[in-house]
């Protein structure tokens, strides 16, 4: 007969479990440096291929850093692949913008994960000899030396007319830094490259800045114009009533602001605004035709009178003027004779068709000398017809009727 084992709880002793411990962080411990330095390794071997000029494999190698919890911190893993990148748009004779962004893009992981120092040695720009200068001999060799090139890339275009090569050197470089001649190129570049929304972006970025340059006013100018023809008359005004403030010596954002209120329909702002300006002592003629314009518009047949007389009165021979002169006169005397055909009173009638007759009198001359200026315009054909109508000029009348007929394509 065996004897049956007695049962135990015997509990491992603290001695023993001790070592074990050590042991196993021991063990994890050496996982993790060798780890690391297997990455290190990585980024090393990336750093040695990127010297040789095995660029391709500096850039594989650096990537695989750069996936690495490990090393995906460090500055020098993107530098690394920077570099790569930069020596490959320099080898494409500097036509590569794919490789160039690239570049652009690592340079600025780097200086996302160093310290200000780093930042700083990254924008230094490269040191040439004076006698050689496509080869660098200190100074920078990563962001700084490729703002350099993009500059000097921007400038070389724009002097050879090539708008798309400019506007791709000068939008990369004004990412890397901000200035604010720099914006105003790259959207000068972009808009003589038929893109316009990106140049308006730079240039709003040139009309928003605090900084002064000499070229401030033309940016504003074309965030303006842009503005108008989306027809966001919101950001035209936005920025008229800027530089109204910023160039109180140019008269033309006056009639800008005017011209812009009238597109959107605020009409009331628009005859207040020229007011304003008129009561400033402001006012040219283009102004004082709008007003007349308006106010005729508005029916204030009197009104657009003066203003029209007075923009006469700075140009005797102005068009727009003269119509709306001409115009207002023939309202009042057409007004007149509609008057008189429903009154029942003979002599009533008889006064009132010789005041309308009048009337077309005095708006003849007027409209006779739009004419002379303008030939074919229906606008003045028509109301001079009825002229000639009432006035019982029936050849001048014929005359003007056969002209119309033909701008209207008939026989």
């Amino acid at each position: 007969m065996k004897l049956r084992q007695k049962k135990t709880n015997v509990k491992p002793k603290l001695e023993t479990i001790i070592p074990m411990k050590k042991l196993f962080l021991t063990a994890m411990l050496s996982f993790l440096v060798l780890g690391a330095y297997a990455q290190k390794k990585v980024l090393k071997s990336a750093e040695k291929a990127l010297r040789k000029g095995e660029l391709e494999e500096a850039i594989t190698l650096a990537k695989q850093a750069a996936a690495n919890p490990e090393t995906q911190d460090e500055p020098d893993v993107y530098i690394t692949i920077g570099k790569a990148y930069l020596q490959q748009f320099v080898d494409s004779g500097k036509e590569n913008f794919d490789a160039a962004n690239a570049a652009y893009e690592h340079f600025a992981t780097a200086m996302e994960k160093g310290d200000d120092k780093l930042r700083e040695d990254m924008m230094e720009a490269p040191v040439y000899l004076p006698n050689d200068p496509e080869k660098p001999v200190g100074g920078g060799d990563t962001m700084g030396m490729l703002d350099q090139f993009l500059l000097q890339i921007g400038d070389a275009a724009w002097s050879e007319q090539n708008y798309e090569k400019a506007f791709q050197a000068f939008d990369l470089a004004a990412k890397i830094q901000e200035r604010i001649a720099i914006n105003f190129f790259a959207g000068v570049a972009a808009q003589s490259a038929e893109q316009e929304d990106v140049a308006y972006d730079y240039f709003v970025l040139v009309a928003d800045s605090e900084e002064e340059y000499e070229y401030k006013k033309e940016a504003f100018n074309e965030v303006i114009r842009i503005s108008r023809v989306k027809e966001d008359h919101d950001t035209a005004l936005e920025y008229i009533a800027k530089a109204k403030e910023l160039f109180p010596d140019d008269k033309t954002y006056a009639s800008m602001e005017v011209d812009v209120l009238i597109n959107a329909e605020r009409l009331d702002e628009a005859v207040a605004g020229l007011k304003a300006n008129i009561a400033a002592g402001n006012a040219d003629k283009t102004q004082y035709y709008y007003l007349g314009y308006l106010q005729w518009s508005a029916g204030n047949t009197e009104e657009a009178l003066e203003a029209a007389n007075q923009a006469l009165e700075l140009d005797p021979d102005y068009y727009e003027a003269l119509y709306i002169k001409g115009g207002a006169i023939y309202d009042k005397a057409a007004a007149i004779l509609r008057e008189a055909n429903n009154t029942t009173d003979d002599a009533e009638y008889t006064k009132m068709r010789d005041q309308a007759f009048e009337m077309f009198k005095e708006a003849q001359p007027v409209f006779e000398k739009c004419y002379a200026q303008r030939q074919d315009d229906p606008y003045i054909l028509k109301p001079l017809s009825t002229i000639y109508d009432q006035l019982q000029m029936d050849a001048k009348r014929d005359e003007i009727l056969a002209k119309l007929d033909a701008l209207e394509g008939g026989e």
